[in-house]
């Protein structure tokens, strides 16, 4: 009987890991879609870098990362813990430099890349308002070391 269990389990296993690389796919191909869309839009003059897609990819791992990892949080850290998760974050932007560079297109994509991320992952709308206040503030670090990478190499 053990043994059935832990095929059970691995098959379990198997179909988060499949769920998780769906969820990714199209993730990925919709921000895609929209980035280049949205640069295209948005700048005058640019010119995508070799690399840019490896460097898209990138970025969209680590906004599934970083919802994945707010909601973990906000389920099972207390809320003391989450203010200290909020105060750490704080501190990050103090050190951590904001894009600099064309103030509206950094306005518009931030906004841009955090409106996808609700339609693949709905549980943030059940986010606690500290949750809620973490998420913002960790999109908005990723989306800013993105900017800082990309803007030069425009």
């Amino acid at each position: 009987m053990g043994r059935l269990d832990n095929k059970e389990k691995i098959r379990h296993v198997f179909l988060e890991f499949e769920k998780y690389d769906k969820l990714h796919q199209e993730f990925l191909l919709e921000f895609e879609n929209g980035i280049y869309n949205f640069i295209a839009d948005n700048l005058d003059q640019y010119n995508l870098y070799e690399g840019f897609s490896d460097d898209l990819n990138t970025f969209s791992v680590s906004l599934i990362n970083c919802a994945y990892e707010v909601l973990e949080k906000d389920n099972n850290y207390p809320e003391y813990r989450m203010e200290m998760e909020l105060e750490n974050m704080d501190h990050l932007f103090l050190r951590y430099p904001s894009p600099a560079g064309n103030e509206s297109f950094t306005q518009k994509f931030t906004q841009m890349a955090k409106a996808k991320m609700p339609k693949y992952f709905p549980a943030l709308y059940q986010l606690s308002a500290s949750g809620f206040r973490l998420l913002e503030r960790c999109s908005t670090y990723r989306i800013n070391s993105f900017l800082l990478y990309f803007y030069p190499k425009i």
